[in-house]
């Protein structure tokens, strides 16, 4: 009897593994148990026989209801990490869209430079932090006649190039934008007017001697 018991209550703790293996081992062990008593032919007999397999009955139904709550519990708690690492995963990508859209919605598409838009951001910014900035405003000379002579290929090349020259020149704390067109503008943060000058005249020099064996003249000129 107490073997009998065990097994069921054992289901009901642990219903995931052993509620199977509660009735096969209970089953047969009560089934001869019942047909043992019936024999005896006692009417108190008989109602402690109905009372057992009543019992046995209940602890074996709560023994496989358990396991199948258990194993609902366990598909729902997969679902719902499947789907939280799938929700993790697109808004990753969502994050990572967004800050490429940023990145282009503030960058030059042809040399990669700040736009114009970002520029003024950036020198609002830096003029409301009150610690000092310089601002070196440039074009390049006679850029329509490079593009009317050499092609719009060529304008473009020259473009890319001053703003590669200008760009390692700077520090990086520096920013350096295409304003449109042949115009660009350089912000330099914590640097007075002498001292914006001496940039002004270096990126000058620099991207002259970048164009000296080019078979045309490449200058610029700001302030």
């Amino acid at each position: 009897g107490v073997q009998t018991c065990a097994l069921p209550i054992c289901a009901i703790i642990q219903s995931a593994s052993c509620s199977r293996i509660a009735l096969a081992f209970s089953g047969p062990v009560m089934i001869a148990t019942l047909f043992r008593i019936l024999m005896s032919g006692d009417w108190s007999d008989y109602i402690i026989a109905f009372d057992g397999v009543f019992l046995t009955f209940m602890l074996f139904r709560a023994a496989i209801s358990g396991e199948r709550e258990f194993l609902t519990s366990q598909r729902t708690a997969l679902d719902a990490t499947d789907l939280a690492a799938s929700l993790a995963e697109a808004n990753n990508e969502v994050l990572s869209s967004n800050r490429a859209l940023e990145q282009i919605a503030r960058a030059d598409p042809l040399t990669g430079l700040a736009n114009r838009s970002h520029f003024r951001e950036a020198a609002a910014a830096a003029c409301s932090a009150g610690n000092g900035v310089a601002f070196v405003l440039f074009d390049v000379d006679n850029f329509k006649t490079i593009n009317d002579r050499f092609g719009h290929a060529a304008g473009d090349e020259v473009l890319m190039l001053v703003a590669k020259v200008v760009g390692e020149a700077l520090r990086d704390t520096d920013l350096i934008a295409r304003l449109g067109g042949e115009e660009f503008g350089v912000m330099l943060p914590g640097t007075d007017l002498d001292g914006a000058q001496v940039v002004a005249e270096r990126l000058r020099v620099l991207v002259e001697e970048c164009f000296a064996d080019c078979e045309y003249v490449v200058t610029i000129s700001g302030g």
